[in-house]
């Protein structure tokens, strides 16, 4: 798959925020404050806290917990899903991991799953 990072609107509760969706992103990550306010927000204790390398010249994001949302795209509503949760993070970052179960496919228009609903394998 082609390197891709598109930045497109998705709504969580109802709210409409962007999104980057980067091919390039094993996890996908939200702001600590986005995931208090819209997810069921887990704090991993200290010692399952861990850092990721970013692409940005080596730089490193903390993840420090977990959140449950159900993200609505181009109409079409995710089923709940779990972003990492880092305080060194500005937006919202879906990754390969998510956009390849969600079927998300570019088009001119934007990201959007491929089939609404979304049909998930279990493999």
């Amino acid at each position: 798959m082609e390197l891709k990072q598109v930045k497109a609107k998705i709504k969580i509760k109802g709210e409409e925020k962007e999104a980057w969706f980067d091919t390039g992103a094993t996890l996908s990550v939200m702001p600590k404050e986005l995931a208090l306010k819209f997810g069921d927000y887990l704090e991993y204790p200290a010692e399952d806290q861990f850092e990721v390398v970013t692409a940005k010249k080596g730089a490193k994001v903390r993840i420090i917990g977990e959140c449950s949302v159900s993200p609505e795209i181009a109409g079409c509503k995710i089923p709940r899903t779990t972003f990492k949760v880092s305080e060194d993070v500005e937006g919202i970052i879906i990754g390969l991991p998510e956009i390849d179960s969600w079927g998300i496919v570019f088009t001119p228009e934007g990201p959007k799953p491929k089939e609404c609903p979304i049909r998930m394998a279990l493999i």
